[in-house]
Formats: structure tokens, C-alpha cells, sequence
């Protein structure tokens, strides 16, 4: 989800520069850095930026070189005409000979903009051609996070491909759980009753193996699991927006990865989960690389 595009052209602004830059974000935020020529081009801007992009943290910079200056940006016609009739009142009020000059009325504050500064508005269009050299930054920012995209979904399909071996060997673990159980039970207790002439019967073995093989059972998380497992090898397959899609299948992926930890009391499969847990937590991160 990182990137940056760079353009630069002219615009009836003047010489623009435009860059938009990308970083890893859970929604959409968009931050711009505008010149003062661009004043009241925000919501216009980021209206179309949040058109050309779904998620990560952006900034928008446009600077403009050499502004171009002219007679409708720098005087307010009415305002000089305006002051124009007040001065020609006056003039009457007070019978002075001669009405107001033009250096009279270019003299009055706001009539004319300062050299360093253009007219503020309030809220305006973008002009044409300076959308289209944002166009063409958002063009390169989207080629550029393509890009990384193929290397980050690469990556994630290598990190689901090493989860899906070690369930594998999670699946076949887990059945030996309840015999190991039972023959170390019987072990014990016929170690303790050894001497008394006396055995630990059957049925007490079945009820308590039973017992501790359902307290140990891991099939369903391991079943949804695998199901997780297998929609998020699909999400990246399908393509489009999917960095909220994967976060949320792996967020149920890890909760699952924790149940087995908890349940079960195996060294092998403990172990298991631990580097399951450790690629779930590599693909979240790579997520946030997603759109």
C-alpha cells in the first residue's frame, strides 16, 4: 500500500508539481500540502483522490511555480467599481473639483492582491489541467502499489502455503492424543497399584480416557481452520479490495490457532501452532499491504 507518483506540467495556475504519497492505513485518510494559488481546491482534490483509492494514509502535494497573474485574479472588479461611485459621491458631497483617478481606486485595500499572494476562494473547481496532472500522480501511485501488491500477495501465498503444512501435521497428531493418554494412565496407576493385588479395571480406563479425549478434542477448530485457511487463499486469488477481508479471516484464523494451543496438551502440536501463530501474525501484517 506504499508508493508515490510524481508529475510535474503546466496549468493555467502555472508550473505544477504534483506528488502523492501512500502509506499503510486500516481506512482511508487523506492529508494535503496545497500552494496559495490552490486555495479552495481542497474539497475538489480529495473528492477525487477518495475516488481513486480505498485505503492507506495519503498525501497530496501540489506546489506551483511561476503562478500566472492576471487582471481577474488579482483586482476585484467590483470591488473597484464599487469604491469608484462612493469616491464620485463623495467628491459631489464635498464639491471638489475632478472625481477619483484610477490610481485612486487601485490604492483602496482588497481592490488589488498583493505580489506574493493570489485571490482566496472560498471554493472552487479544480481547473482542468491541473486534475489531470493529479490523474496522472494517482495513475503512477497505483502502478507503484500494484507493484509491491505482487510481491506482498507472493509472499502472503508462501506464508498460507506453510500454515496448511503444519495442520497437516496437526491432523495427524491429534488422534494419538487419547492413546498416548490411556497408555501412560494405565502405566501410572498400575505402577501405584502394584504390590496390592489389584488392577484398575476397564471400564474405569474407558470412562476416564473418554473423558479427557473429548476435553482434548481439536477437530472442529482445526475444521475451521482449514476453512479460514482455504477462504483466504481464495480472497488473494480473486484480487480487488481485500486488505479488510484478509485482516478479518485471520483475526478468526488466530482466535482458532489459540483455542488448539489451549486445549491441547501436546509438546509436538504446541509447538505447531507457535509457528502457525507466527505466520498469522506475518500475514496480518502484510494486510495492511492490501487495498
Amino acid at each position: 500500500m506504499t508508493g508515490s507518483g510524481i508529475v510535474q506540467g503546466p496549468s493555467e495556475l502555472g508550473d505544477v508539481t504534483v506528488e502523492l504519497r501512500s502509506v499503510n492505513g486500516r481506512g482511508l485518510a487523506v492529508k494535503m500540502r496545497l500552494s496559495p494559488e490552490c486555495q479552495g481546491l481542497e474539497t475538489g482534490l480529495e473528492n477525487y483522490v477518495r475516488s481513486r483509492f480505498h485505503r492507506g494514509t495519503l498525501t497530496l502535494l501540489v506546489q506551483v511555480q511561476n503562478p500566472v497573474r492576471n487582471l481577474e485574479t488579482m483586482v476585484d472588479e467590483q470591488l473597484a467599481a464599487d469604491v469608484a461611485e462612493r469616491l464620485r459621491q463623495l467628491a459631489e458631497d464635498i464639491q471638489t473639483d475632478g472625481g477619483p483617478q484610477l490610481n485612486d481606486v487601485l490604492s483602496f485595500p482588497g481592490v488589488v492582491a498583493g505580489a506574493s499572494t493570489s485571490r482566496v476562494h472560498t471554493s472552487w473547481e479544480p481547473p482542468k489541467d491541473v486534475l489531470a496532472l493529479v490523474a496522472a500522480a494517482a495513475d503512477a501511485l497505483s502502478k507503484s502499489r500494484a507493484e509491491e501488491a505482487v510481491a506482498t500477495v507472493a509472499d502472503m501465498n508462501q506464508q498460507l502455503g506453510t500454515i496448511d503444512a503444519v495442520l497437516a501435521e496437526v491432523k495427524v497428531r491429534a488422534p494419538r492424543i487419547a492413546a498416548d493418554y490411556r497408555e501412560k494412565l494405565l502405566r501410572r496407576v498400575n505402577e501405584f497399584l502394584e504390590g496390592q493385588a489389584r488392577a484398575m479395571e476397564d471400564g474405569d480406563v474407558i470412562r476416564e480416557v473418554a473423558l479427557f479425549a473429548d476435553r482434548v478434542d481439536i477437530s472442529e477448530e482445526l475444521q475451521r481452520l482449514e476453512s479460514h485457511l482455504e477462504k483466504a487463499t481464495g480472497v488473494l486469488v480473486e484480487g480487488g479490495h481485500v486488505g479488510r477481508h484478509l485482516e478479518f479471516l485471520l483475526q478468526e484464523m488466530l482466535r482458532e490457532a489459540n483455542t488448539v494451543a489451549s486445549k491441547s496438551p501436546d509438546a509436538e502440536i504446541a509447538h505447531c501452532i507457535v509457528k502457525v501463530k507466527s505466520c498469522i501474525d506475518r500475514l496480518k501484517e502484510q494486510a495492511q499491504n492490501l487495498e
